[in-house]
């Protein structure tokens, strides 16, 4: 709290102070006549934080209408104590490491530079402390399947403990087998490989078969990266005050907007997340399934109630939008494991994509005006059309606005 700030008194400017996230900040004006003498009949306004409580951690500028001496005040929010529930971690896994890191959080999700009593256990081994500045920690290991467990003062942190997968090299370059091959072929197959042997040497053909060996490992890498993929989203759930943050923007929707909303609900749980399709400034898209169809989930980035806000908005709009040529929504996902839009899923790629791949066919048998490349350009601006023409309702003026597409 800054105190004893003096209106048309010779006080100089006060030095910024320092909060803690969670604290209040007030300030307490004590106004003054030319004589010094005390006066009760000002009133004063602040261009922020007065009275509030202050959660983000950063620095602040106050100014006071009308202007008073001293002002603008400053002053700093640091983070508070660290928080299991908000603290978050990373594994990079290589082929015989693992990189672990914690990301120290305080309840209101700011950054802690200085935290003490973070841990890591690899199977429930000992505890290897995480320690400022860095907080990590690159462990040795061979291949195979481990669980780690990342703690807070004997508390799991958010998404922990978590199973990670470490794939290490073939020792001998060799293939495992070979599946679904008659007796002949595998005459036929040896045959040919003691015939280059012969001919090319051992060692190419040992190339060959590294080659093949890498290829096979390369896969059984990707079908584990994709299980742990869907293993980490299967565990994942939003934190209490992201929940928070959640139910506080559906709970301050106009009621009739909240049954239209609910009548679109999907439980996350019937949804299975399978891979990443992409990423923009406010979300990640994943291809999914639902019922057993392909769709795609959008979720959001970061979950406060700007993004919260703009991401319900943009619910409502594109439950309004049906055309052959629009994206169809297909539900909504709002609860504690998942914040998300899902989608139907269009297959086809990009149009950059199909464009730019078109340039390495040959003359003859690329897009062309009299098929494709027309076909598409009317069904884009039949697409617009009726975007233009659609009405969506603006939630800041509670009245629903023509035109969606403005330019």
């Amino acid at each position: 709290m800054f105190t004893d700030v003096h209106v048309g008194g010779s006080r100089s400017p006060r030095s910024p102070q320092v909060l803690t996230a969670g604290a209040s900040f007030s300030l307490d004006i004590t106004t003054t006549d030319a004589y010094s003498n005390p006066t009760t009949d000002a009133s004063f306004s602040c261009s922020c934080c007065c009275g509030e409580t202050m959660t983000d951690a950063g620095e602040y500028t106050v100014h006071v209408a009308p202007p008073i001496k001293g002002s603008p005040f400053r002053f700093d929010v640091k983070p508070g104590a660290e928080h299991a529930a908000t603290s978050t971690h990373t594994t990079n896994v290589g082929a015989e490491s693992l990189e672990l890191r914690v990301f120290p959080k305080d309840e209101f999700n700011n950054t802690v530079t200085d935290a003490t009593g973070y841990i890591v256990s690899i199977d429930g081994g000992d505890d290897i402390p995480l320690s400022a500045p860095d907080f990590s920690h690159t462990h040795a290991v061979k291949e195979g399947s481990f669980e780690l467990s990342f703690k807070l003062d004997g508390v799991d942190i958010q998404n922990s403990p978590v199973k990670v997968v470490v794939m290490g090299a073939n020792a001998d370059g060799l293939p495992v087998g070979i599946m679904a091959a008659g007796m002949g072929g595998l005459l036929v197959l040896f045959g040919l490989i003691y015939w280059r042997q012969r001919r090319k040497g051992k060692k190419k053909v040992m190339e060959l078969e590294g080659a093949a060996s890498r290829m096979e490992n390369k896969n059984e890498e990707l079908v584990m990266e994709n299980e742990l993929l869907e293993y980490s989203l299967r565990q994942k759930k939003h934190t209490l005050e992201e929940q928070e943050v959640i139910k506080f923007v559906l709970d301050n929707t106009q009621s009739d907007r909240v049954d239209e909303l609910r009548s679109v609900m999907i439980d996350s749980s019937e949804i299975e997340v399978e891979e990443l399709l992409g990423q923009g400034g406010m979300g990640k898209v994943h291809l999914a399934l639902y019922k057993g169809a392909r769709v795609a989930v959008k979720q959001l980035l970061a979950i406060n109630e700007e993004n919260v806000t703009r991401f319900r908005f943009e619910c409502f709009l594109t439950k309004v939008l049906i055309h052959p040529n629009c994206v169809r929504m297909v539900g909504v996902c709002w609860d504690e494991r998942m914040l998300g839009c899902v989608m139907e899923y269009v297959d086809g790629g990009s149009l950059q994509g199909r464009l730019t791949a078109d340039w390495g066919v040959r003359a003859g048998e690329n897009i062309g005006w009299k098929n494709e490349l027309l076909k598409w350009a009317a069904e884009a601006a039949l697409g617009v059309q009726y975007l233009h023409h659609t009405r969506y309702f603006d939630e800041t003026e509670g009245e629903w606005k023509d035109c969606v597409v403005h330019r």
